[in-house]
């Protein structure tokens, strides 16, 4: 985003929230990072970060297994798939419609479509770019971090603690033990729960399934002291939030259980969090036995993007799934076959 842009609305507005300057930077209509027409995803050069999507020819199969698993003895045919946030020219099933009654893609940020009947809701990586709340304990409170434009010399952007002001903010303290240590960092994506929570709207049934890297509220809360607010920009890693705004992936960890709860709010029955690893291996059976029995030609490529799917060093362990199944709009909240 060009510094001149968000500078001044900065010093027209005073400060913004976090959650206000991170809807800026990543979904400002003209320079936001988002909005900008630019390949942001994959390992080659110019790119930002690698996800599962990155070894899609072997994420399709196992996802599509997995969900046969999952909603048996139901047919996949009988639903509609609806991937939520794809990269343009990166939809899981680009290739085409592997046996669902259809397929459709929402881009992130763009409305969703009124669901009627039965669907599977799919979000790979979305829950993580919602606009997020920053909170630090200091001096024996909860203060709430606000972003400035800076002065005439140093950085053009700047935070400053103050006290709890936003709506999200206030939401995110009330939820929070009321001592902490000093310093103490809490990043909080509330937007992200108000996002599933359109998602999982209206009258439809089938299934959801999100794989995203994401946190308890108990780690948030108590062990992470340095909070999982970072950017992302060439493949690296950077606690400056501030840095080349609408240039840079901004991001944290989404809150697991608080995610689970609201998918039992809406008659969901949930599964997970499980680590992507463990998720693919007890539902993905079908589709990984030839994938491990295969000797044709490339098969060691192919195994070599099977294992960075499922091995810890990799996405295995970086990712977690979490899923819910409703059969109907009111269907009672009993754990399915494979949750936690």
């Amino acid at each position: 985003m060009s510094p001149t842009v968000l500078e001044e609305a900065l010093r027209r507005e005073g400060r913004w929230s976090y959650p206000e300057f991170v809807r800026w930077a990543l979904y400002h209509p003209e320079c936001g990072y988002y909005r900008q027409q630019r390949e942001r995803v994959g390992t080659s050069r110019g790119t930002d970060f690698a996800t599962n999507l990155s070894v899609r020819s072997l994420l399709a199969p196992l996802v599509k297994a997995a969900l046969e698993d999952l909603l048996a003895p139901d047919s996949l045919a009988d639903h509609g798939f609806l991937e939520i946030g794809a990269e343009p020219g990166e939809e899981l099933f680009r290739e085409g419609n592997p046996g669902f009654r259809e397929c459709r893609v929402v881009g992130v940020g763009e409305a969703l479509p009124v669901l009627e009947g039965r669907w599977i809701v799919f979000a790979n990586e979305v829950l993580d770019a919602q606009p997020f709340v920053r909170l630090v304990f200091r001096a024996g409170e909860w203060r709430e971090v606000f972003v400035e434009a800076g002065g005439i010399e140093g950085p053009p952007l700047r935070e400053v603690e103050d006290a709890v002001a936003s709506g999200d903010g206030r939401r995110a303290v009330a939820l929070l033990p009321a001592e902490a240590p000093e310093g103490y960092r809490f990043d909080l994506s509330v937007e992200a729960e108000d996002r599933l929570g359109e998602w999982l709207g209206g009258g439809w049934t089938g299934s959801f399934l999100t794989l995203d890297y994401g946190s308890e509220w108990e780690a948030l809360s108590r062990y992470l002291p340095a909070g999982t607010a970072r950017s992302y920009r060439n493949h690296r890693e950077e606690a400056d939030l501030l840095k080349e705004p609408g240039e840079r992936d901004l991001t944290c960890n989404v809150c697991w259980d608080r995610l689970a709860a609201a998918l039992v709010r809406h008659g969901f029955v949930v599964g997970g969090p499980i680590r992507q690893e463990a998720f693919f291996l007890q539902h993905s059976r079908a589709a990984l036995q030839p994938l491990i029995e295969d000797t044709g030609p490339n098969a060691w490529e192919r195994k070599s993007q099977l294992q960075q799917l499922l091995h810890p060093a990799h996405f295995g362990a970086a990712f977690q799934a979490l899923w819910g199944i409703r059969r109907t709009p009111a269907a009672a909240a009993t754990q399915p076959r494979g949750a936690r």
